[in-house]
């Protein structure tokens, strides 16, 4: 499915979810700090603002207004369409488990420095507790090219109860054709699980990569965690709490660095039904609770346009990063909104490709095959 058809099909209820994505913006007491010094701290996480008009329920939690619920129901039915395969008039959960494709096929060439074979529905999780459809990934790989690839983890978003990995193809082939194994997880949703088991799913499947990327041609070594909105959280949470990683046989260290887009770094409130009624639990949710010296590289990606409590929230959590001695940058990308952030990447000229990119490969020897080609007349982002 190319952007713009998704761009125009999902386009109607983007003005219904800024408001429902967080609790609100949070006050900030300045723009972007500087690096402290090595004694710093991290600063205490604001504490949660109530969305207007909502009354108290359960565990202290707000409940939702009429317009909220109404524009999470917006939200929900716009991407169980977009999560169907074309003509299928079933959800992907009822869908027979898909035949794993390990050969895989030529996707693309012509663009980038390499042709992309994409590889897909490789269960990650497999046993009796495993999803038919769900705890499955799709690889994409720069033909041509057997050993020494760093690896991208994509993680996709939909408000934690909604998206599918194949939704963000693009992403996929962006990277892939850029040197780097790309891998798209899909991962159970709500209202199916609940918080922590998105996250769960999630931390499987990097460890499944993680074990396993040697067979494809990864280096084993970089190893790069991004997502989109929910994605973008969850990238954010696997990043600052080591707890769902090391679960899995992982010690959290492994991830190079981390890139979230457009992500939630705050949960204050039963966000699309998909945290339950606790606070703790929704707290222990939040990024922001878990921010340390020890968090890996992170690089914050959020849109001009994009909705309104997510910047204000992505400059409190760099902030909070900074100051906890963490080496931490926010890019604000000009002219994109909530969708166009992620939906462009890969398109020629696309800001967020190329300080992706930038940041990746910052991290890797200048021999990876990830390395920008020596040619001076190579197209670049």
């Amino acid at each position: 499915m190319s952007a713009g058809s998704i761009s125009r099909r999902v386009g109607w209820w983007l003005g219904f979810v800024g408001a429902f994505i967080a609790a609100g913006p949070v006050a900030l007491a300045g723009e972007q700090s500087a690096p402290p010094g090595d004694n710093a701290t991290p600063a205490t996480p604001p504490a949660p603002d109530k969305a207007a008009g909502a009354k108290p329920g359960a565990e202290g939690v707000a409940e939702k207004t009429p317009e909220e619920a109404a524009g999470e129901d917006v939200m929900r039915e716009a991407f169980e369409r977009l999560s169907r395969p074309r003509g299928a008039k079933t959800r992907p959960e009822e869908l027979v488990p898909p035949t794993p494709d390990l050969k895989g096929k030529v996707i693309e060439t012509g663009r980038g420095r390499h042709a992309v074979r994409k590889l897909t529905d490789i269960a990650y999780h497999e046993g009796a507790d495993a999803h038919p459809t769900k705890h499955r990934l799709d690889l994409f790989l720069p033909e041509g090219l057997k050993a020494g690839l760093p690896t991208v983890i994509f993680i996709h978003g939909g408000g934690w109860m909604s998206g599918d990995k194949r939704m963000y193809g693009n992403v996929g082939k962006a990277f892939a054709r850029e040197g780097f194994a790309t891998v798209l997880i899909s991962y159970r949703l709500s209202p199916e699980v609940l918080h922590p088991e998105h996250a769960r799913d999630c931390a499987r499947a990097v460890a499944f990569v993680v074990k396993n990327i040697g067979r494809f041609g990864g280096d084993g070594k970089h190893f790069f965690l991004t997502g989109h909105s929910a994605g973008g959280h969850l990238t954010a949470l696997l990043a600052t709490n080591r707890r769902f990683l090391k679960e899995q046989g992982l010690t959290g260290e492994e991830i190079t660095a981390a890139a979230p887009l457009s992500g939630v770094y705050r949960v204050a409130m039963n966000l699309f039904g998909a945290f339950g009624t606790d606070r703790e639990v929704m707290q222990d949710a939040s990024p922001m609770r878990h921010v340390s010296r020890e968090v890996c590289p992170m690089r914050l990606f959020v849109g001009d346009n994009d909705y309104p409590s997510l910047i204000p929230d992505a400059k409190v959590f760099h902030e909070q990063l900074v100051a906890a001695g963490a080496d931490a940058r926010l890019t604000t990308v000009k002219n994109r909104n909530h969708l166009s952030l992620v939906m462009r990447i890969g398109m020629t000229g696309d800001e967020t490709t190329a300080a992706m990119l930038a940041f990746f490969r910052s991290f890797l020897p200048a021999d990876s095959p990830a390395q920008p080609a020596a040619r001076a007349n190579e197209e670049e982002f």
